[in-house]
């Protein structure tokens, strides 16, 4: 339906009230902007902000640490990294 929207209306931005955002950005900087900008939303980094590598989930880890409105996404994350995270910013932060 958001597609449609986007393809049909010209639709070039999205206001959502209380509910969490999957975000899956291309570098996980990115959400340092969104984060700011947008603190009452809850985001969740996809996949702790990448998969197949260690040095984008660990910048995720950070970044979900440094901001109270980000949160990290465990699908298709070594078991390791989810313990890093676990211990380094708490179970509160991770959605499983």
């Amino acid at each position: 339906m958001l597609r449609r929207k986007v393809e049909k209306l010209n639709l070039r931005g999205l206001k959502l009230h209380k509910i969490p955002v999957l975000y899956h950005p291309k570098e996980v900087t990115d959400y340092h902007m969104i984060a700011e900008e947008f603190p009452q939303i809850p985001f969740i980094m996809a996949h702790m902000g990448g998969y197949r590598t260690w040095l984008k989930p660990m910048e995720g880890i950070g970044l979900a640490r440094r901001y109270p409105n980000v949160f990290v996404d465990t699908s298709q994350v070594p078991v390791k990294l989810i313990e890093r995270a676990v211990k380094e910013m708490g179970a509160g932060k991770i959605v499983v």
